[in-house]
C-alpha cells in the first residue's frame, strides 16, 4: 500500500469516529431535551390529575393492587414452596420452654423495687420537718391524745410495791414521762441524764416518772440498785399506757407542763442540757 492510500484510509477512520460522536451528542441532546418536559410538565399534570381521583376510585386501585401482590411466604415456607429448615430450639420432653419477657420478670421487678425505694428515700431526705406546734401557758389545751399540745392521756399504773397511782395525780407539777424496760440499751444510756436532771429540780415541782413496760418489781429494784437511780419507777403491767401514748419504740418522753398539757415529744434518748433548758422554762410558767 502506497503513502498516499494510508492517508486516504487515515482521513476515512478519522471522518467515521467524527461522525459517530456527533450522532451520540445529538442523542444525547435529543434524551434531555424529553427529560425536561417530562419532569417539568407531564409530572405535575399526572400528579394533579391523580389528587383529582375520587377516593373509592383509589380505594379500588389499592384492592386491585394488593390482589396483584404475591402473597408473604409462610414461616417455615420458602418463596418457591419448599419447606425451610428450621431455626428453632429443640425442647427437650418434660421441659417448658420460658417466654424472654418471663425470663426477665425477676431483674425487671428487683430494678422497679430499687428505684421505688430510691424515690421514698429521696422524698424523705427532701421534705423539711413539719415544725412543732407552738403551744404557751396560755394556749387553750386540746382533748387527750399523745401529741404536743394536748393534755396528757390519765393512766393507771403500779408502784414497785403493787399500789395503784393515776398519773392525773401530779397534776401542778412538771413531768418527764418516760418509758423504758431493763434490756434497753438507749434506755440505760439515758437513764442518767435523766437523774441529774431530776436532782437538779425535784425541789422546784419537778418529777420524772419512769414507765417500765416489761419487767417484774424484783427486777426492775436490782436494776436501780445498780444503775443508782431514785426518781419514781411505776410498772405499767397491762401495758395501757403504752396503747394510750401509742409507744412503738423505747425510749419515748413526753414532757408535760403543770397543767398536764404536752410541750414536748422526744424520741430516743434525750439530752441533758436540752431537757434542762425546757424543764427550767416550764417551771417558771405561772
Amino acid at each position: 500500500m502506497s503513502q498516499s492510500q494510508v492517508d486516504t484510509e487515515l482521513r476515512t477512520t478519522r471522518s467515521t469516529a467524527r461522525r459517530d460522536e456527533v450522532a451520540h451528542g445529538l442523542q444525547r441532546r435529543r434524551r434531555r431535551a424529553f427529560r425536561l418536559p417530562l419532569r417539568v410538565v407531564l409530572l405535575p399534570q399526572l400528579s394533579a390529575r391523580l389528587s383529582r381521583i375520587p377516593s373509592a376510585v383509589r380505594q379500588a386501585l389499592g384492592q386491585v393492587r394488593r390482589r396483584l401482590t404475591p402473597p408473604a411466604p409462610k414461616p417455615g415456607i420458602t418463596s418457591n414452596g419448599t419447606p425451610a429448615p428450621s431455626t428453632e430450639a429443640v425442647v427437650p420432653p418434660g421441659m417448658v420452654l420460658m417466654s424472654p419477657w418471663r425470663a426477665r420478670l425477676p431483674q425487671i421487678i428487683t430494678i422497679v423495687l430499687a428505684v421505688a425505694t430510691a424515690l421514698i428515700l429521696l422524698r424523705g431526705l427532701l421534705t423539711p420537718a413539719a415544725p412543732k406546734p407552738v403551744v404557751t401557758s396560755k394556749s387553750t389545751p386540746a382533748p387527750p391524745a399523745p401529741l404536743v399540745g394536748h393534755l396528757a392521756p390519765n393512766v393507771t399504773l403500779l408502784d414497785l410495791s403493787g399500789k395503784s397511782a393515776l398519773l392525773s395525780s401530779l397534776r401542778g407539777k412538771v413531768v418527764v414521762l418516760n418509758f423504758w424496760y431493763v434490756a434497753c440499751e438507749p434506755c440505760l444510756y439515758e437513764m442518767p441524764a435523766l437523774e441529774k436532771t431530776y436532782l437538779a429540780q425535784q425541789g422546784n415541782g419537778f418529777v420524772v416518772v419512769g414507765v417500765n413496760t416489761s419487767d417484774d418489781a424484783q427486777s426492775i429494784k436490782d436494776f436501780l440498785g445498780r444503775l443508782g437511780v431514785t426518781y419514781p419507777i411505776l410498772r405499767d403491767v397491762n401495758l395501757n399506757a403504752v396503747d394510750a401514748y401509742s409507744v412503738t419504740a423505747t425510749p419515748p418522753s413526753y414532757v408535760i407542763d403543770r397543767r398536764g398539757v404536752i410541750r414536748d415529744r422526744i424520741l430516743g434518748p434525750v439530752d441533758q442540757a436540752a431537757l434542762s433548758s425546757e424543764v427550767a422554762a416550764l417551771l417558771k410558767e405561772s
